[in-house]
């Protein structure tokens, strides 16, 4: 074996080790790869004109944070808004599915303990423990998702700045450094063909969400129109941001599911409570028929 050989050897195990040191923010990655792609006709305007890669790069990627992430901030701040004035309700429709007797004995419980009796239950330490316990985990969970998913959105911003400044730099080296010369041209136009292909998927996904967003509000907007009455109807805005949402949503593992299952649950509850689940069942399946396969399933 000669030294050239050792050599590849060598590297092979370093991209080995590499990956598998990048393997847990891999998701970061490819969400970074994926905002190049939107950057990248926005990188090449602005480089035009101020010449300068570092500025250029920053501009562009700002610029295309501000369009993703105002609409995603104002978008998630009108739905909390809106859930949390909804709670009451909901906690109400709740309510009445569980049967009153049910009820009842929790009633007479409750007011059958006196404040010695809650006292001896913490105590007891057996009720501390469970709180204490589901309170860390609970902590644990939002702690690790905020931290994770501020990390992802750094790994993000950093990989789509230095794809903007440094890949063609990056690629010329590959083709340059590792390559042989007769091998060049062959793996110049693999990486032309790639970079084409990405594109066209990319670009793809994102008008996938747009057409998602335009038929959801459609949907949204005819089923709004026949609600029956007794069932919450969504205003205008809202409408807007529950079909901005599905077309977000519809790059996740589970797609559209996550915003229309909700909302017919909601839907149900609200019929339940008010005792009109018989004259809304047409409603309810025309709702999830419409949601699955003209929202979810056709874009």
């Amino acid at each position: 074996m000669d030294h050239k050989s050792y050599w590849k050897i060598f590297g092979l195990l370093t991209l080995f080790l590499l990956f598998y040191m990048l393997y847990p923010f891999l998701d970061g990655i490819i969400y970074g790869i994926f905002i190049y792609y939107i950057t990248l006709p926005i990188y090449r305007k602005i480089h035009a004109k101020l010449g300068m890669e570092n500025i250029s790069a920053a501009v562009s990627l700002l610029l295309i944070v501000f369009i993703i992430l105002l609409p995603a901030l104002l978008i998630s701040t009108h739905i909390l808004n809106w859930a949390y004035q909804n709670i009451p309700s909901l906690v109400e429709n709740i309510q009445d599915i569980i049967p009153e007797e049910y009820l009842n004995q929790l009633s007479l419980i409750l007011e059958g303990m006196t404040t010695d009796d809650i006292f001896g239950l913490f105590r007891e330490g057996e009720l501390h423990n469970i709180i204490i316990d589901y309170t860390r985990q609970f902590t644990e969970f939002v702690l690790e998702f905020v931290f994770r998913t501020l990390l992802i959105l750094f790994i993000t911003l950093v990989v789509t700045f230095y794809l903007l400044k440094d890949g063609p730099r990056l690629r010329q080296w590959f083709l340059e450094k590792v390559l042989k010369e007769d091998e060049r041209g062959l793996a110049e136009r693999y990486f032309d063909a790639v970079d084409s292909s990405l594109h066209t998927i990319f670009v793809g996904v994102i008008l996938t969400m747009v057409m998602t967003v335009i038929f959801a509000i459609l949907s949204l907007t005819v089923l709004n129109s026949i609600v029956p009455e007794g069932l919450e109807k969504f205003s205008p805005v809202a409408v807007l941001a529950l079909a901005v949402l599905c077309g977000l949503v519809n790059l996740l593992p589970g797609g559209v599911k996550i915003v229309w299952v909700p909302l017919f649950l909601l839907f149900f509850f609200q019929a339940c409570s008010l005792g009109i689940i018989v004259e809304s069942l047409g409603f309810l399946i025309l709702f999830a028929v419409v949601m699955a396969v003209i929202v979810d399933f056709i874009p």
